[in-house]
């Protein structure tokens, strides 16, 4: 497998560029109170430059690569998501740490970005498996990925401490590339039905 780099990509209805503070003004106003509800980011309380620098850092000190989702229409950032947990050896890696502004949320867009990050995952990464996780009361999330054909493979218990010092249970997703073809085909016309 490739390592992921901070690279544009671009479809119909989004474009992924590596996040920048250039986004800064654009997500402000894409973000409101509570769309950070399920994320590690609610210690940042909205404070999207801490947000940029934050996911920064983590670029440069981990295998992340964030970016910013821009609304191919309005020229918008609109919402961000990252690769991570890149497991090179084995040929795999996380897609997370994505979040849309409610406005563009059940508009295709998600869905739209998950195809950019899946194709360049499968095609020019070369992974075998891309994976998906997140806190397993986030019902919306889980729905989302079940919508893309991601397969459910369990709950970690209690595995992580929230910033509120409760503990999460973590849910697991995955897709395979022997699954990747049929799932794909499903989720571009997914992204078809929501979009026209």
């Amino acid at each position: 497998m490739h390592i992921p780099q901070p690279i544009t990509i671009e479809g119909p209805i989004v474009r992924l560029e590596p996040l920048s503070m250039d986004h800064l003004a654009d997500l402000e106003l894409a973000f409101q109170p509570g769309t950070w509800q399920w994320s590690f980011y609610r210690f940042l309380e909205g404070d999207m430059a801490g947000y940029i620098e934050h996911s920064l850092k983590m670029c440069r000190d981990t295998s992340r690569v964030a970016f910013a989702v821009i609304d191919i229409a309005s020229g918008k950032a609109i919402g961000g998501t990252s690769y991570m947990n890149v497991q090179a050896h084995d040929d795999s890696v996380e897609i997370g740490y994505t979040w849309f502004g409610p406005q563009w949320q059940r508009t295709g867009r998600n869905r739209a970005s998950k195809l950019l990050l899946l194709d360049h995952a499968f095609d020019d990464l070369e992974v075998n498996r891309v994976e998906f996780m997140g806190d397993a009361d986030n019902t919306p999330s889980r729905n989302a990925l079940e919508g893309i054909g991601a397969t459910f493979e369990g709950i970690i218990r209690e595995n992580r401490r929230r910033t509120d010092g409760s503990y999460r249970s973590t849910f697991y997703y995955s897709i395979i590339r022997s699954e990747w073809p049929a799932v794909r085909a499903r989720l571009v016309e997914s992204i078809r039905e929501v979009t026209g």
